[in-house]
């Protein structure tokens, strides 16, 4: 889901800093590497899961991919359904 050049203004973060994030916070077993990859897969299927249902978007700009939240409202989700 892209942002038309004229369509509002969107905060947006660069998806490596939410990464940086979500792996501090990932409990993970095993050796560096196993929890890396662990770490990996989970991050990968969380922004799947979100993006399946319209909760964020991304986008790369000049090589950086950016995330950003489509709904501001939770009931925004449950008045859709």
């Amino acid at each position: 889901m892209l942002i038309p050049p004229d369509g509002p203004a969107t905060r947006m973060i660069d998806q490596e800093l939410v990464r940086v994030k979500y792996y501090a916070q990932t409990p993970a077993d095993g050796t560096p590497e196993q929890k890396r990859k662990s770490r990996h897969m989970q991050f990968t299927r969380a922004l799947a899961w979100a993006e399946d249902r319209l909760l964020i978007g991304l986008e790369e700009i000049e090589g950086t991919t950016y995330l950003w939240l489509t709904r501001s409202d939770p009931k925004d989700a449950e008045q859709e359904q």
